[in-house]
């Protein structure tokens, strides 16, 4: 081997090693940045899901007043 493979053989691997880092530092953040949006989805799914349960209720409660007022005598 003469010294031009020897060095382009030294540049290659570390250009090869700088662009491993990069891509690793750069998966680092996207991990982060989906783990986040994640949390935030299931934050806003199980709001929703309350909010729909809530109403739905509220909705039973008026079209059943008869039954709800029956619970609520009887629990008291």
């Amino acid at each position: 081997m003469d010294t031009q493979t020897i060095a382009l053989l030294i540049a290659g691997g570390g250009a090869l090693g700088v662009l491993v880092w990069i891509l690793a530092k750069l998966g680092r953040a996207l991990v982060t940045i989906a783990e986040a949006l994640a949390t935030a989805a299931v934050v806003f799914l199980v709001a929703w899901l309350i909010l729909k349960a809530v109403l739905w209720a509220w909705r039973q409660t008026l079209t059943h007043w008869r039954t709800s007022l029956t619970v609520l005598s009887a629990l008291a």
